[in-house]
C-alpha cells in the first residue's frame, strides 16, 4: 500500500518541479540578475504562437491591400494570443506597450510581475531589455577648404 502512495505521488512531484524549472527557464539569466539587483527592468515577453501571414489565391491584389490584409491579420493574431497577459500586466505595470507586428509585449515590471508572465502557458521568453548607452555629441566648427571648387569633369557644359 505504500509503495501505490508513493506511486502515485512521485508524477505529482516530477510536475510541479518541472513547472517551477520551466518559470526560471522562460527567464533569460540578464532579467533575472536585472530583477535581483533593482526593483523593476525593462524587458520583452515574447508570445509562443507567431502568426504567418496568408494570401488568398487571388493574383490580382494590390500592395496596399496586401499591407492591409497583412496589418489586420497580425494585429487580430497579437489581440488574441496576448489577450491573456494583458490584464495581468495592466494591473501590475504602468509602463508596457503592445507590438502585434512580431508578438511581443515591452513591460517594465517587477519580479513578481516576471514570474506570473512566465507561468503563463502562451508565453515563449522573457529577455531582458538592456539600456544602450548613447555617446554624446559635440558639435563642432569645421573649417572649410580655402581650395577652389570645381564641378565635376563634364558637368560645365550642361
Amino acid at each position: 500500500m505504500m509503495r501505490f502512495r508513493l506511486l502515485l505521488i512521485i508524477p505529482f512531484l516530477f510536475l510541479f518541479l518541472s513547472k517551477s524549472q520551466g518559470q526560471k527557464e522562460k527567464m533569460s539569466s540578464q532579467l533575472q540578475e536585472q530583477l535581483q539587483q533593482n526593483e523593476t527592468a525593462d524587458f520583452w515577453v515574447i508570445m509562443r504562437n507567431q502568426h504567418r501571414v496568408e494570401w488568398p489565391d487571388d493574383r490580382y491584389i494590390s500592395k496596399e491591400e496586401k499591407a492591409q490584409m497583412a496589418y489586420a491579420q497580425l494585429r487580430d493574431h497579437a489581440r488574441k494570443t496576448q489577450s491573456s497577459i494583458m490584464p495581468l500586466i495592466k494591473k501590475r505595470s504602468e509602463d508596457y506597450k503592445s507590438h502585434f507586428l512580431v508578438n511581443v509585449v515591452y513591460v517594465k515590471g517587477d519580479l513578481a510581475l516576471a514570474e506570473a508572465l512566465a507561468e503563463e502557458p502562451g508565453v515563449k521568453s522573457l529577455v531582458h531589455l538592456p539600456e544602450i548607452p548613447l555617446e554624446e555629441y559635440s558639435a563642432e566648427a569645421s573649417a572649410v577648404s580655402s581650395r577652389e571648387i570645381v564641378n565635376t569633369w563634364g558637368v560645365d557644359t550642361i
